[in-house]
This record gives structure tokens, sequence and C-alpha cells, in this order.
């Protein structure tokens, strides 16, 4: 038990020598050895301060690791994925930009990191000219990833970096070929260089450690110049950063009234604490936290006596950032460890507070520091009558620890409530084992010894007890660096190993489970719910072994491959166990589990896993491949199988199977009566030939070829069967297609034919109605005869109507009508044009001049007709809007000539009269409209918009109707009237320009009645604006009248020239103009 007993077995020796009495010396001693027990495990001595300065620690180390990661972005130059070097490889570089290089993680030599030399000296000096947490961004900020870093990068936001990029050209590639971490002659290249075509800004987040020790975070793409699609991956380097030390405890002055918790750094002891808090706050938590009955609730009152202890109450919640879920803990940390944080590097870089990958390892730190001094004083608080009914005997001359009475209460408390009674168990086990130190063990080892595994439940629980045993709430469960035995019970349990080979054992409920280094066991029992178990340890020589319990045999579990990880689910399907990335890599990793054992001794290993896991049933199975070439033959179900890397064959039989090849050069085999299979070719490289290839029975001819979406679809029997090819449609080059389809009889389909096949539309003689789809890079869609109804996609679209009234629609994109003569009215619609860079074109064929084709407006339509009268084609709603959204942008002849479709809409909008009386009403168009009468007395009218009306000679009546309107009136053009209704309308200016020849000082105006004249002093010239008075509102007004010599009269001029009207039946009014008028 320690010296500390030696003194007291003396003073029982030197009792008995004095001749004492034996049972006053017995009563003595342990007397003595109890007050002893009580120094050591209930009232904070020395073990309990061994174990606090272990944790400081480790919060010290924490500290440490928080600002060590470092992040890079790294492209996959030579399509095999990255390889990196540990972080002991030799290898220094300054991630931090601060003038000292750090031993750090680092990439090999066939990979690149993305980079931009700064201070363009042709080399890469910092982290802050790589992509990562180190980059500064325009903002100043310090990005939080090297995507954040690119996006800056992507000056026209469309979420890639290329050539439109104006910046793209200072982005390079550093392909570090000795890896000694500085540019040398020949590794800093261009994008070019490397084959780099874009490089995508979106990222997958994730967080896989590879085997060197280095994180990958962020996953994202980029784009090859052979079409392909490769990795891009923000990795966060490994760093080697020293440690500090913790400054020493202060002097702490004695107190037993109070539970007692070490100090350090600026923190006294918890008693010392609450003797110097003269507002009692600290000492009401105290009492708070000994009388709740509450796990849950005693969890946060622990936050409330550590806040108050340290001072960091004070503080505010948000006080340290955004990445923690409490400044106040982080404020505490600093306290215990006389250590202010500073974050260094990445994310926040320069202040106080924590990135989000250090706030992460902050708080794993702060939860331990919260359970020891959680466990502390539940040792002397709510377990204090378990802890004194410890006693004493003595066996051989040796002091031994007596817990007859205290397993009593134990089992009183077990028997009386099952669960409350685990939860008591549990609770003390881990205070002793958290917060007592070896003297901790000492009392757990009695109790383990008093136990039996093959009793009953009680027992049990004795002998896991110090096996850090969780509740039967959620709870989260740490082991030592020692060989633990960890029980989670019911719950949604947490557990982490740490080093050392542990037993793992989640229980009952949703549980993560996480051994760490060190050979490791996961035991499951019957009901184990649905575990996750994370199993990363690049330990050397380690055995990992899940072991299931009994009645649990192989026949009972299924093997399941999902994506890298490997799922176990029990026959009935009500547990399961995923363990995380365990074929990532092709199972060469630290996720592997080495065995699975049964209880009748059976035992799968790794290769017997892998046979496993590509075994097909006639259910439904999902079957992945490996980097080698596989053959996968799915059977009967509806089955999803991957083929991942090398040259695949893959059947998936009977049934309606997701078939993906993933990389190499695959082949997919179909055969009458498969079913309705879907095939997924995402990735295509440049001499990659990838096939399906069709059985006996299918012939080519009685292939029916659909496109839906993006997809193509083959319908190839009259069962039903069909394949279809996601997203064939969706990229231009070799991605998402197979390059050669193969039939029996020796036909063979290449992409290209098959894609241009897929693509025509030819109709029947009669009339035929088809609806394209979204699919690049456009359809050809013909109608043949009929009355046909032909609508394109959401791309560059020909479109032929054939002979027949047809009704086209190009839908989006750069559209393409051809006619023929001959073929008849067809009517197009067009409602895309508004798009920015769409040319959408009528094209006429061979033996259609331009000579032959009037133009005109008809409504709010265009028609082209024909000189023979009977052919014609209309535009909808081609004036219907000022955007043109619904015109045509050319039109086109077989000799050469083009029409723009601003050019037609002018001409098609001006009206030229006759030499008669002519009548014309303009049109109510979102377009302006020029109209001249030429001869005759004419009644002219605008439209809806800006009109320009001319009378010409004559005495002609101009309307302009809604909108601004110009009316033109030159010397010698007669006697017009103008009636003008719609001035009042906010922003309408009408106005009436006179024509060269014409001055200000030859126009009189006057009033006639409510009308406005203006009369020309040659006598026969004058202009007459109807009802210019009868309103005050203007609305029958012009706004203004113009000259050509440069005079301007407003309407408010023209009002004060006749100010001496007064009444519509006083006697006319003249005034003669004076140029532009004025009142002084």
């Amino acid at each position: 038990m320690g010296n500390e007993y030696s003194e007291a077995i003396n003073a029982f020796a030197e009792a008995l020598d004095k001749g004492l009495n034996y049972t006053r010396a017995l009563d003595d001693y342990v007397e003595s050895a109890m007050g002893d027990v009580h120094e050591l495990f209930i009232d904070g001595g020395n073990e309990v301060l061994v174990g606090f300065d272990k944790l400081v620690k480790e919060l010290n180390g924490l500290f440490g690791s928080a600002t060590s990661t470092m992040s890079p972005l790294v492209l996959d130059l030579d399509g095999n994925g990255i390889d990196t070097l540990s972080v002991g490889a030799g290898i220094y570089f300054d991630h931090g930009g601060d003038g000292f290089s750090e031993s750090s993680g680092w990439i090999g030599h066939t990979d690149g990191f993305l980079v931009y030399d700064v201070n363009n000296d042709g080399f890469i000096n910092s982290g802050k000219e790589l992509f990562g947490n180190n980059f500064v961004l325009e903002s100043g900020e310090k990005s939080a990833n090297g995507f954040e870093a690119l996006s800056e990068f992507d000056n026209n936001k469309n979420g890639v970096v290329d050539e439109s990029d104006e910046k793209i050209d200072q982005l390079k590639i550093w392909r570090d070929q000795n890896s000694n971490a500085k540019v040398d002659a020949g590794e800093l290249l261009t994008l070019l260089d490397v084959g780099v075509v874009s490089l995508n800004i979106a990222f997958a987040s994730q967080d896989v450690v590879d085997v060197h020790g280095n994180r990958v975070m962020q996953l994202g793409s980029y784009v090859s110049s052979d079409g392909t699609l490769k990795i891009v991956e923000d990795i966060w380097f490994a760093v080697n950063y020293s440690d500090t030390a913790k400054t020493g405890s202060a002097e702490q002055a004695d107190s037993k009234v109070f539970p007692e918790v070490p100090g350090s750094g600026k923190v006294l002891s918890l008693s010392q604490s609450i003797i110097q808090d003269e507002t009692g706050a600290l000492l009401g938590l105290i009492e708070k936290f000994s009388t709740e009955t509450s796990g849950e609730a005693r969890k946060l009152i622990v936050n409330d006596i550590i806040f108050s202890w340290t001072g960091s109450d004070k503080y505010s919640t948000i006080s340290r950032g955004g990445y923690v879920d409490d400044g106040r803990k982080i404020y505490a940390l600093e306290a215990f460890l006389d250590k202010e944080f500073f974050q260094s590097l990445g994310t926040n870089e320069g202040t106080g507070n924590p990135g989000p990958n250090s706030a992460a390892i902050l708080m794993v730190g702060y939860e331990k520091l919260a359970d020891f001094v959680s466990s502390s004083i539940m040792l002397q608080t709510h377990l204090k009558p378990l802890m004194d009914s410890l006693s004493f005997r003595l066996e051989s001359g040796d002091l031994v620890i007596d817990a007859v009475e205290l397993i009593g209460l134990l089992r009183t408390e077990y028997d009386s409530n099952v669960l409350v009674g685990t939860d008591l168990i549990s609770e003390l086990s881990h205070s002793l084992k958290v917060a007592a130190g070896e003297t901790g063990k000492e009392i757990l080892s009695v109790l383990n010894s008093m136990g039996s595994a093959k009793a009953n439940a009680f027992d049990m629980l004795l002998v896991t007890m110090g096996s850090a045993l969780g509740a039967s709430g959620d709870d989260k469960i740490y082991g030592t660096v020692s060989a633990d035995l960890l029980l989670g019970f019911d719950g949604k349990d947490i557990i982490y190993g740490s080093a050392g080979n542990d037993t793992v054992e989640g229980g009952g409920g949703r549980d993560y489970l996480s051994g760490d280094s060190g050979s490791d066991v996961y035991r499951f029992s019957k009901s184990w719910g649905h575990d996750t178990l994370n199993n990363f340890d690049l330990s050397v020589s380690k055995v990992d072994v899940i072991e299931f319990g009994e009645g649990i045999a192989m026949a009972d579990i299924s093997v399941i491959r999902v994506r890298d990880d490997l799922l176990l689910s029990f026959k009935d399907g009500l547990d399961t166990i995923t363990v995380a990335n365990y074929f990532y890599n092709d199972l060469a990793s630290g996720y592997v589990l080495e065995e699975i054992r049964f209880d009748n001794g059976a035992v799968w290993d790794v290769q017997q896993i892998k046979a496993l896991s590509v075994l097909p049933s006639d259910s439904g199975d999902i079957i992945f491949g490996y980097s080698a070439p596989d053959f996968i033959d799915g059977r009967a179900g509806n089955d999803f199988l991957y083929g991942k890397g090398g040259d695949d064959t893959i059947l998936g039989g009977a049934g309606d199977d997701w078939l993906e090849g993933g990389g190499g050069q695959d082949q997919y085999l179909l055969n009458i009566g498969d079913g309705k299979d879907t095939i997924v070719e995402e990735i295509g490289v440049h001499g990659e030939v990838d096939k399906v290839r069709f059985g006996q029975g299918v012939e080519s001819s009685a292939v029916v070829l659909s496109v839906v979406n993006s997809d193509l679809k083959l319908n190839y029997s009259t069962y039903g069967d069909e394949v279809t090819f996601k997203n064939w449609f969706l990229w231009s080059g070799s991605n998402y297609k197979v390059e050669e389809i193969l039939f029996a009889d020796g036909t063979v389909w290449t992409s290209s034919a098959l894609t241009d096949l897929a693509l025509s539309y030819n109709g029947a003689s009669g009339d035929d109605t088809y609806v394209g789809t979204a699919i690049t890079p456009g359809q050809f869609i013909f109608g043949e005869a009929g009355n046909d109804s032909l609508t394109g996609g959401k791309n560059n679209d020909q479109i032929t109507g054939g002979t027949g009234n047809d009704i086209l629609t190009g839908g989006e994109g750069s559209d393409l009508y051809l006619y023929n003569l001959g073929e008849g009215q067809d009517t197009i619609t067009e409602n895309s044009s508004y798009a920015i860079g769409n040319i959408d074109t009528l094209r006429f064929g061979v033996g259609i001049q331009a000579t032959d084709i009037a133009v005109s407006a008809s409504g709010t339509d265009m028609v082209f007709s024909h000189v023979n009268g009977s052919d014609k084609i209309t535009v909808k709603d081609w004036f219907a809007q000022d955007s043109g959204r619904c015109q045509l942008e050319r039109v086109e002849f077989a000799d050469g000539t083009n029409w723009t479709g601003s050019a037609l809409t002018t001409q098609a909008l001006n009206y030229n009269g006759t030499f008669t009386n002519d009548v014309y009403n303009g049109r109510s168009i979102a377009s302006k409209q020029i109209i001249a009468g030429a001869a005759g007395n004419d009644t002219l009218t605008g439209g809806t918009n800006n009109d320009q009306i001319t009378g010409g000679t004559g005495n002609d009546i101009l309307t302009g109707g809604e909108g601004s309107d110009l009316y033109l009136y030159n010397l010698g053009e007669g006697q017009d009237t103008i009636t003008e209704n719609s001035s009042y309308a906010i922003g309408n200016i009408d106005t009436l320009r006179f024509g060269v020849g014409i001055q200000a000082t030859d126009i009189a105006v006057s009033a006639s009645g409510t009308d406005m004249v203006f009369s020309h002093v040659n006598g026969s010239d004058n202009i007459t604006v109807k009802g210019w008075f009868a309103q005050d509102s203007g609305r029958y007004q012009l706004e203004g009248a113009e000259f050509a010599d440069g005079g301007l009269w407003s309407s408010q001029d023209m009002k004060l020239m006749i100010a001496k009207y007064t009444q519509p039946d006083q006697a006319n009014i003249l005034l003669v103009g004076q140029g532009d008028f004025s009142l002084e």
C-alpha cells in the first residue's frame, strides 16, 4: 500500500514491545491505518496529485497538437492516388511563413502542389504560397482550407477555375521530385505542362488519416487534358511542434472541510479556492453538485464549478470564436496550464481563437479535465458513504483492504433496482479509475477479486469494475495507455481505447467504438444494436479482432461491402456492425481487422472477408471489386455491382441491376431475360475501351433507342429487357459512355455512331408530336410529311418541319430552323433568345432567294411570305417584348445573304403610305414604329409604344396613341391635325419637330376653342393639336416643339405665350414665336 502505512505498522509493533494490550494496539493500528486510507483515497492525497499531474501533461500535449495541422491542395498527377511521406521522413518546410521550418508530412514525387508564387521570385517560400489554411485571402484573413483559397481565382464565379478566369496563368504546379521541400530547377510547372485544364471549386468533406499519419479533410477534382476527372485533396500534414511544460502548482493551505481537487498553474486547489471565494458562489455550486441525483445535470454543474473555480465565468460563451461551443472552456484550460492558447497557423492565425481543427482537439482536452474534476468530487460527496465503508485487516503481517461492507452496500442497491445499482457501480468504478491514481486501482483490484465472470450478473459487474464502465445512458468512455476493458452497456456510447491491447464492448444501442493503437478485441453478443467501428491503427504486428459471443455462428453473419466500409449484418437484420474504411486502398491500410472470431472457434481472416464480400446470391447484392481485374456475377435479384479499378467483367444477371465499372477497361455482359439494368461509366480515360457485349438472340435491328433527360436507353428484347446508360449526354467527351457495343453476329456500334443515332428524330407521314430532352450537344429533329408539332430540348437543336403546316418550338439553346420550298405554312415559337449568347436562326433552302421573301408584322407576330403565295413562316410574338426574347437572331439564304433580327424588326415596323388617302392603325406591340403617310389626306394612328409619325403632303389626321411619340412636319405639308391623349402618363414626352426651313420666328401659336394651333407665316401650313386646353392635366398637350435651328419650346413656354387666353369663347389670341422662349 506504500510508505504511508509503514509508520502505522511500526507503531503497532512498538506498542506490543511495550507490553500494551494486544486488542488496544490493534485498535490503534487500525485507527491510524484508516486515517491514511482517507488521506489517500478520499481527501485528495498524493496519489490523486499524481493522477492530476498526468492529466495536465496530457493537456499540454493537446495544446501542442491543436496547432499542428497544416493544409495544402495536392493534385493526383499520375492518376493512381496521392502518396504521402510521414512527419519523420526528414522534410522541413515553413508552413506558417514565420521564418522557421517545421518537420512535416509531405507528398511523393509523382504528385504536385497547387501553388501561387506571390512574390514572383520563382520559389515557394512558405505555406502562404500553397493553397491551404495559411493562404491569405483578399480580406486579409487566412483561408479555412485550400478550396476556399482557390475560389478567389474563380473570377466569373461559375464554380470552375479555367482559361476563362483572368488569373489562371498565375497558378503553378510544384512537383517536388527530390522531396527536399525546396523548388529546384524544372520543378515549378504550368498547368498546361501537367495537363490540367480546369479546377473545380466544389469539394466533399471527409476525415481520413492515411498510413503515414496525414489527414485528408477535403476532397475535390480537376479536369485533365484527356477529359478525365482526377483527384484534388486538401491534405492536413502532420507537423511536429515542441510541447510546453506546465508551471508549478501554487502552495495550498490545508482544508479538510471541503472536497479537494488539486490545483495547477494559476489555479489553487479546490478547497483553497472555496475558502478564498468571499462570494460563496463556488461553495454553492459544490453543494448543488453534492445533492443532484441526475448524472446529466451534474455534468452541467461541473462546468459551472470549473468556470467559477478558474475565473472563466467572467467571459461569454462566444468569447473564443465560433468553433467552440463555449469560450469559457478555453479560458479554464489556460488557467490550469498557466499558458495562453495561440492559433499560430491556419484559420484564426495570430489570435487566441482556435480554428476548426484546433477547437475539436481542445474540446477533447476539456472533457478529460471536466471528467477528472467530476470524478474527484464524486468520491468525496455522492460516493463518500461507499468509501467510508472500507475497512482493513491484517493478513500475514500486511495491511489489506476489506471491501465486504462496500460490496454489501452495492448489492443492496443492485437488488433493489438493477438499473440504479448498475449506474452506481459504474460511477464508482469510473471515478476510482479516473481520479484516484494507483491506489484507486488497488481498491478496484480488491473488488474484481470478489466477483466472478461465471456467476450472476452482479458478480460479473464486480469483475469488470475498473474496466471503464458506461451506465445505462449515452456515455463517453476513454481508455488509458494500458490494456483496458471498456464496457458501454445500453445507450448510444462513444468508446475510445487509446493505446494498449484493449477489450471493447459497446453493449446495446448504437455505439461508436475505436480501439486505437494496440491489438484490440471488439466483443459483440446478440442484440448489440447498430454499431460503428473505427479501427484505424498503424501499429506494427497488431492483431485487431471482432469476437462474436455465444450462439452466433458464421452462417448467421452476412458480409457486405458498402463503398470502403465493411458491413456485418446478423441474419435478422436487427444488429449490424459497420467497420469504417475497412476496404480502403484495397485493404492496405490501418483500418483492417485481422480476424473475426466465432464462439465455436471458427475464424475469418482478411482474405476470407475479401472473398466473401464478392460472393453473389439470388437476392439483391451489393458487391465491390478491387483494383485488380475482377469477374463479378450478380446472379438473380436487384444488384448493385461496382468494379472499382482494374479491367473488370460485370454480369448483372436477372433482375434490375446497377452496374458501375469504375476505372480500367470494363466489359458488361447483357442477355435476354436480364431485366432493366443501369450502367454507369463516369471515368473516361483516353485510350481505354469500355464495352457492352450482348449475348445470343439480341439483334441490332431489334434495339430501340430513346433519350430520357441526359440518359440513353436501349430496349433490346420483346420481354422488356433494357439497359440505361446514366448521363450519356451530360458530357460531350468520353465520360459516362462505353466506347463499343458488340452483338453476337459481329455488329459493332461505336459510342459516336450511337450518339448520332439517338439524337436523330425522323417523323412519319402523319401528324407527329415530338418533345426533345435536355441533352448535349442537341438533337436533329425532322418531321417528314403531315402537320407536325416538334419541340427541341434544352440545347442547340436543328428542326425541320417537312411538308405540311408545322408548329416548331426550339426551346433553350441556339436553335436552327430549316425551311425548303413547298414545305407549307409553318409556325415558329422561340422564347429563349433573351439568354446571353443564344443565336437562333431560320435558314431557307436552295431555290429561295432573299428577293422572294417579304417580311411583315401581323399583330405581334413576324411573317416571312414567299412570292408563290402559298409558303410562309410565322414567328410568334416577335414584337411582344422589347427584349427580343421571342425573336430570331439571324435569317440565312442559300446565296449567302444574311438578315439580322434587329434589321428585320425595323423593316417590318415601317409603314410607307401611297399617293392616295391612306388609313393606317399601328399595332399593340412593344417596339417603336415609323409611320410615313406620303401624299393624300391620310389618317395615321400609332401603336402602344414610342412611334414616329409623318403625315406627308395633304391634310392629315395624326394620332400618336400611347408612349412618347414624335410628329415630323416639313414645309408645304398642308394643314394637319394631331390628337394626343396619353401625355398624362408619367414620363411620356410627345414632341412636334419642324423640319429644315422652318424657324421659330416663322411659327405663330394661337388658341382656337380648346385647340392649340401652330401657324406658319406662309399662310397655308398649320398644325392643330386637338383638345390642348380641354383639361388642366395637360393630357392632350405636347411636351415640346423643336426647330431645325435648335429652337425649343416647352409646354410651359407655349402656355405662357398665350397667357391672355382665359375662356374658350374668347376671341382667338395670336402670338408670334421669338426663338427659345423665356420670361424675365
